[in-house]
Formats: C-alpha cells, structure tokens, sequence
C-alpha cells in the first residue's frame, strides 16, 4: 500500500469489490520483478546528451521554440519550472517512432461487463522536427520549419460501422502561443469541420477520453488559454505496472476482465500536479506520474469542475528492444462517474 499509488492499490481488488467501481482491469494476482534498465535508440540517445541545456523556458514557464533542437528537452529536470520541463519533455516524447502506423483495437465495457463498444482505427503520427531516427533528420521539410510545425496526426476510423470513414487531422506548432489545426471529415455530412480548442474538449466517440486526452495528455499548452498552475507534490519510487518485452499481460473477459499475467517493478517517479486556471475548461486538475528514466507519464489522473475524480488514464508500456523506441501497448481508460472503460490495444510501427 506504502508503494502502489493509490489508483494502483484500488485496482488491486476483485471486480465488483464493495466500494469501489466496477471497472475492468481489476487484479488480484501480480508478480513483483526487479526494476528492469530501459534505454533509446543510440541516435536519440546522443542527441539528447548533444542538447541538453540549450532548451530555454520563460518567466512563465513556456517554451522558446527557436532553443529546441532535437532529443528530449529536459532530461534532469530542475529549477523551479520541473512541472513545465516534465510536460515539454511528454510533448516532445519519443514513444512510438518518427514515422509511426498505429492500427488501434479498442472496445468499450459498461458496469455489468458488457462491451457496448467495439472500435478499430490507423492512427499515423509523422514527427516534424527534431528527427533523429529516420531520414529527413531535423526538420522534415521547408514548410514545417517555416510554419513551426510539430508534428501531424491523422486517426481514421472503420469501425463501428456508422463511423466508418471518419478522420480527424491535427497539425501541432512549435510555438506555444499558435492553436493547433483541428480537422475533421464527418462521413454523414461529407464535409471537413474546422474544430476549435473548445472542441477538443468533446468526448472520443465511444471512449471514456476527450480529444485532449489522447495517449493521456495532449493538450496545448498555452499561456493565453486554459492555462495550468503546476508544481511537483511527490517524487519517489512507486511499484507500478512493468514495462513489458513481451506484451503477455491481458485482460479475461470471461473471469470479470481481470488483469492477468500483470507484472510490477519499482520506478523512480515524480508526480505533478496542474490546476486549471479557467473555470469554462472540462478539468478542474490534473496529476501525472512521470518515469524518471523514460521520461515517459504512467499515469493521469482528471479531475471534474466539481473536484470530483473523473477519469484516468493507465497503460502498459512496452520495450521494442532491436529498435530502442517504446511502445504504449495497452491503454485503459475509464470514467469514475459512469463506471465505464475504454481498454485500447494499439502497438506502433515505424
């Protein structure tokens, strides 16, 4: 109990347990290894250690784009901005790959463990600058460097069938202050909708996430919009679920959709804390458990405008050891307030 975090030692329970939600992803079985030593491709590895120092952050926090140049922004974070270094180094993260093919299984289970969902999608990430992996390295081409541009993001969806052929494109700036290009093509209206930040809010159709949940936090940070106070309110070792070389853990739907086969290590982690400063956005805070190694968050916690806990985001994250990149292999998210979840299998390619 002293390790788990508490999210952890809740799920540590049968489903059904008095008191506590009736979610899957519940456990009554988990196997303690040794914590396990992770790594990055040499590449990243090297442009990390190459840059480290020359990512600058102003008085508020915020990213100076122009400073950034490739690798992980703030490997050893410090000072008094460690919460904004921890999300710059999230945003600019290396899960996955430069170039990546997701094909996304995910489905949907109610409070009586019924699945009232079932969704499959490609989801294609493309890194814009920074590159170090795969060729074009730095920028991708001319006009990502002339117009900032991040990264692009496209999700295409085959199934429910009524969402068949559904895509959302999103094109993220390297500058703080410009909002990101939120498209949409609606099947049954055949037509491209421009979404707004407000938009981003919206629930994923069937998920128990909002578009700025997606992979756990992908909201813009922004001085001028929906902004955060943040500070580190933990930092310590906490037994959380291993990252796997072999993606063997899985979910038994026919015994309550336990977690079975779930190994835990100890992490060295810092937990951070982010109110929201606008009382109109759909959070009232925010808390993130970020890996001291990987860099990499394990957990999100939301919470509503009421405070109350509202969703979560959880995941095993997965080693592809020839490759030294790091996958999100099983993403389970669920809604406190409805009793619903949303379990995603959803490895990456390069």
């Amino acid at each position: 109990k002293e390790l788990m975090t508490e999210y952890h030692y809740k799920r540590f329970n049968a489903p059904g347990t008095e008191g506590l939600p009736n979610h899957i992803g519940m456990y009554t079985e988990i196997e303690v290894i040794e914590t396990q030593q992770l790594w990055y491709a040499k590449p990243l590895a090297e442009a990390t250690i190459e840059n480290m120092g020359k990512t600058q952050l102003d008085e508020g926090g915020y990213i100076k784009p122009e400073t950034y140049i490739s690798g992980f922004p703030f490997p050893r974070p410090s000072g008094e901005h460690v919460p904004m270094q921890l999300l710059y180094n999230w945003q600019k993260r290396f899960k996955d790959h430069e170039n990546t093919a997701n094909y996304d299984l995910t489905i949907g289970v109610n409070s009586r463990g019924k699945i009232d969902h079932r969704g499959t999608a490609h989801y294609m990430v493309l890194r814009l600058e920074g590159r170090v992996l795969l060729p074009p390295y730095g920028w991708f081409d001319d006009r990502a460097r002339k117009n900032g541009e991040e990264q692009i993001r496209m999700f295409t969806i085959f199934s429910p069938r009524d969402l068949f052929g559904n895509i959302y494109h999103i094109t993220s700036y390297t500058d703080p202050q410009k909002d990101r290009n939120f498209l949409a093509y609606v099947n049954f209206l055949r037509r491209i909708r421009k979404l707004s930040s407000t938009d981003s809010q919206d629930q994923a159709v069937g998920q128990d996430i909002s578009f700025d949940d997606a992979e756990g936090f992908s909201q813009a940070l922004r001085p001028d919009r929906y902004p955060y106070v943040t500070r580190v309110i933990a930092e310590r070792e906490f037994l959380v679920p291993a990252y796997t070389f072999d993606a063997s853990d899985y979910l038994d739907s026919k015994d309550g959709w336990k977690w079975k086969n779930l190994k835990f290590e100890r992490r060295p982690m810092w937990v951070i804390e982010m109110v929201q400063q606008d009382k109109n956005y759909i959070y009232s805070k925010r808390v993130g458990y970020f890996d001291k190694e990987t860099l990499l968050a394990q957990l999100w916690e939301m919470y509503d405008q009421k405070g109350r806990y509202y969703r979560t985001t959880d995941r095993v994250w997965g080693m592809v050891v020839p490759m030294g990149y790091i996958n999100s292999v099983h993403n389970n998210n669920c809604d406190w307030l409805d009793t619903h979840c949303t379990l995603t299998f959803g490895p990456a390619y390069p």
